[in-house]
C-alpha cells in the first residue's frame, strides 16, 4: 500500500478464533476505503494465529504477533506505533462494525478540531440491546455506562466523559498523551485514556449512529471474573491518583477505598476469599508503586491544558437517586 491511509484500525486479539475473521472482514468491507487494518495477536493459544495469517496477502492488513501475553493496553500501543493514519480506531476482536461506522466516527473530528475522540454505539449481537454509548464517573470513582432506555433513541452526537468501545482518536493526540497505560492489563485503561484526552484540552463525543455489534460470550466473562477483583481496585485507584485535582482526589479516593474494602468483606462472608485477596492485592499494588504513579501524574501535568473543563463534565447528568440505585444494583451483582 503506497498511499498513506487516512485511518488506522487497530484490533487487539487474544483467543479470538470465534469472531476475528468476521471482525476483520467487516472492517475491510467498510465504506471508508482508505484505511489500514492492524491486528495484534497477544499470544493466542487457539486458532486465532492461523486465521490471521490467512489475511497476510491483503496489502491493507498488518499483523503483529506477541511472543508473550501482555494485555490489551500494550497490544493497542504496539499497533499504534506502526499506525500511519491520521486517526486511530480501536475495536475489540469480538466487534463487527456496520459499513459506515468508521467513517461516522471520524467525521466529527474532521469538522471540529476541539474533538479529540469519539465512540460509537455498541449493541449486543444476541439481545440487540445497547450495551454502551460512553460513560461518566461517579464521585466514588466508578464509571457508569449510558446504556439505559433514556439514551436508546439518541440520534445526535452528545458529549461524554469516557469512551470505552468502538473508539476513534486523533493519532497525534494518542501519541502526545502516551497511549494506554501499559501497567494495566485490562479494566480501567479506557477511562484513564479518556481522562487524559480531556485533560489535554480535547472533547469526547458519542456518535449514536455509528453502530457496531458485540459478540461477547458469557463463558468468556466468567473466565476473567476473578482477575477483575485485582485489576479493578488496582487501576481505579491509580486513575484517581494520576488524573484528579487535589480537591476531588481526596474524597474520591476515600470513597473508592471504602467501596472496595466493603466489597472485600462481602467476598469473605460469601466464601470467596480469592476475590478478597485480589482486592487487597490491587490496593497494595498502589501503595508499593505510588512513586511510579506520582511520576505519571507529573507527566500528565506537562501536557494538561489550562482550558480543559474535565471536572465540569466528568460526573455527567446522573442524579443522587440514580447513583444510589446503580450502586446498590452493582453491589448485589458482585
Amino acid at each position: 500500500m503506497n498511499k498513506k491511509p487516512d485511518i488506522s484500525v487497530i484490533v487487539p486479539a487474544f483467543n479470538s478464533a470465534k469472531t476475528i475473521r468476521r471482525c476483520m472482514r467487516a472492517v475491510l468491507a467498510s465504506k471508508q476505503s482508505n484505511l489500514e487494518l492492524i491486528v495484534v495477536d497477544d499470544r493466542s493459544s487457539d486458532k486465532t494465529t492461523t486465521i490471521l495469517k490467512s489475511f497476510s496477502k491483503d496489502p491493507r492488513v498488518k499483523l503483529i504477533f506477541h511472543k508473550q501475553n501482555r494485555g490489551t493496553p500494550t497490544t493497542c500501543n504496539d499497533g499504534a506505533r506502526i499506525a500511519r493514519g491520521n486517526y486511530i480506531v480501536i475495536l475489540g476482536s469480538d466487534v463487527l462494525v456496520e459499513k459506515n461506522c468508521i467513517s461516522k466516527l471520524v467525521e466529527p473530528m474532521e469538522q471540529d478540531l476541539s474533538i479529540g475522540m469519539t465512540q460509537g454505539t455498541l449493541i449486543s449481537a444476541f439481545s440487540h440491546d445497547t450495551e454502551s454509548i460512553g460513560h461518566f464517573l461517579t464521585i466514588f470513582g466508578f464509571p457508569y455506562e449510558l446504556y439505559s432506555q433514556r439514551y436508546k433513541s439518541l440520534k445526535k452526537p452528545m458529549r461524554i466523559f469516557g469512551a470505552r468501545a468502538v473508539t476513534a482518536c486523533r493519532t497525534e493526540l494518542y501519541k502526545k498523551i502516551g497511549g494506554y497505560d501499559e501497567d494495566y492489563i485490562f479494566h480501567g485503561e479506557d477511562t484513564d485514556f479518556s481522562w487524559r484526552v480531556s485533560l489535554a484540552g480535547y472533547q469526547i463525543y458519542t456518535i449514536p449512529l455509528a453502530h457496531a455489534y458485540h459478540y461477547h460470550f458469557k463463558s468468556e466473562k466468567l473466565a476473567i471474573a476473578h482477575y477483575l477483583y485485582y485489576e479493578g481496585p488496582k487501576n481505579q485507584i491509580s486513575n484517581i491518583i494520576k488524573n484528579t485535582s487535589l480537591p476531588i482526589l481526596v474524597p474520591m479516593l476515600f470513597l473508592n477505598l471504602i467501596i472496595w474494602l466493603g466489597l472485600s468483606i462481602k467476598c469473605l462472608v460469601t466464601k470467596r476469599p480469592a476475590y478478597a485477596r485480589g482486592i487487597y492485592g490491587g490496593i497494595y499494588w498502589n501503595i508499593r508503586n505510588i512513586h511510579i504513579t506520582l511520576q505519571k501524574r507529573s507527566k500528565i501535568r506537562s501536557y494538561r491544558s489550562g482550558n480543559n473543563d474535565t471536572e465540569k463534565i466528568m460526573f455527567g447528568p446522573i442524579g443522587l437517586r440514580q447513583y444510589i440505585r446503580k450502586g446498590l444494583a452493582w453491589l448485589r451483582y458482585v
